[in-house]
């Protein structure tokens, strides 16, 4: 009978000593520049490893699968995405900085779309350190947004935060799927602000005809 090899619980990266937090960065940074250049289902674990310089089976022992190493990629990309977001200014009024943050998001994820993928594929994930390291990464990524609603009462914040990431999470996927263009992901990403901005419409009066007296 086949045994099959069960690896130890990966370490938290908060427990990690120095020399091994450096060894974990350098795989993680290994495996963003394989995917800067390719898409995650070219990439083998070996091949992060090799790029890494380190054997294969030291990078299981930090991460326990390919999902729960490029959970931890794009919690890298987002951490540097939001450091981009905020070296520049944004306008006064929300709804105009908002829809500079949005054009700034879908440019980047557009420059990117294997990015888009790779997030596709980590929202499906059943590894549970990949899990908790895309929903810090969706933590993060909700985050850049805070300057755009800070003016904002808070239960106005959230739920326009809901419907905006909404909205531009099934738009950029559509895009990376290649079922949209990208000026259908602005046109729809930013038409919802303006209808989440503007006066609300009058409703239509019924029109009915009047019957004969």
């Amino acid at each position: 009978m086949v045994q099959l090899v069960q690896r130890a619980e990966p370490p938290s990266l908060a427990s990690l000593p120095p020399a091994q937090r450096k060894r974990w960065d350098q795989i993680v940074r290994a495996a963003l520049e394989l995917l800067e250049d390719g898409e995650y289902d070219q990439i083998q674990v070996r091949d992060v490893a090799k790029r890494a310089d380190v054997a294969l089976g030291t990078l299981y022992r930090y991460f326990a699968s390919k999902e729960h190493l490029y959970a931890a990629v794009m919690l890298l990309w987002v951490n540097s995405f939001n450091r981009g977001l905020q070296r520049k200014q944004l306008p006064k009024d929300p709804g105009d900085a908002l829809k500079e943050l949005l054009r700034r998001s879908i440019a980047a994820f557009v420059a990117k779309p294997q990015f888009l993928r790779v997030e596709i594929v980590m929202e499906g994930s059943n590894d549970p350190y990949a899990r908790e390291l895309i929903s810090q990464f969706s933590s993060e990524y909700a985050s850049a947004y805070d300057d755009a609603y800070s003016d904002l009462p808070d239960a106005q914040r959230a739920q326009i935060e809901i419907t905006i990431q909404c909205v531009l999470t099934k738009m950029l996927h559509s895009y990376a799927l290649d079922r949209v263009s990208v000026e259908r992901v602005y046109d729809v990403v930013l038409g919802t602000v303006d209808l989440i901005f503007s006066p609300p419409p009058k409703a239509r009066a019924a029109q009915r005809p009047r019957s004969p007296k």
